[in-house]
């Protein structure tokens, strides 16, 4: 089996069981959560009922644009249990649509703002695993990056991976024209990613320009056309 494919199964395993778990993990001591049907926001007590009654179960997460939880959805004609993920590529910004709004936290320690780089073009590179990150399309990209003096890009690599992979494997700076992110599967899950490495490019007014696979080249150059 060629090694991208077997990356692919592997990532995507990865993520369905970070939903699975952190479903299970968070859903007797979660609070908002709400009824997809009625939008009916339920109590402690109708939580822990529904819990004992659907063992395992898979809610919808809605997230801010920290990646942070706001609720957590069921619907009660379509209960969800067991490992499952709620991604669904339907559910991706359309392009031309404007990018749901993110604050990432670097592994440096700074906040990246996306309504604060607005007038700016931005590139988001939704990875998984640090260490299995390709060299070869990241320093074809650094090398365009340094040719875009007309039209700056503010590059960014969003991992699911932790903060010690993620900062170890970049550690000979190799991440220099790229801002990086660690920890971050629920802005994945958020935006629906659901192929690593999936990349987004957004415009200068906030809109989704294009989605590029993993089997794609990023031609930035389309940038200045």
């Amino acid at each position: 089996m060629p090694d991208r494919i077997l990356f692919s199964i592997l990532a995507v395993c990865l993520l369905i069981s970070l939903n699975a778990s952190s479903q299970i993990q968070r859903s007797m001591r979660v609070e908002n959560v709400y009824n997809k049907k009625t939008g009916e926001k339920l109590n402690q007590r109708e939580i822990q009922e529904l819990i004992e009654a659907n063992p395992g179960m898979v809610f919808e997460k809605e997230f801010d644009k920290y990646g942070e939880v706001n609720r957590l959805y069921f619907h009660p004609d379509s209960i969800i249990t067991g490992r499952h993920s709620t991604r669904n590529p339907e559910n991706m910004t359309k392009v031309g649509e404007v990018f749901p709004p993110f604050v990432f936290r670097t592994v440096d320690g700074r906040k990246i703002d996306s309504e604060k780089l607005l007038g700016e073009w931005i590139m988001v590179r939704f990875e998984v695993f640090a260490r299995m990150t390709k060299k070869e399309p990241i320093a074809d990209l650094s090398l365009q990056l340094d040719q875009m003096k007309d039209t700056p890009v503010h590059a960014i690599l969003v991992y699911a991976d932790n903060f010690k992979n993620v900062r170890d494997e970049f550690q000979d700076g190799s991440n220099g024209k790229f801002s990086l992110v660690s920890d971050a599967s629920n802005f994945q899950e958020r935006y629906s990613i659901t192929i690593s490495p999936t990349t987004v490019i957004i415009d200068p007014e906030g809109r989704v320009f294009k989605y590029i696979g993993p089997n794609e080249k990023v031609d930035l150059t389309e940038l200045m056309k």
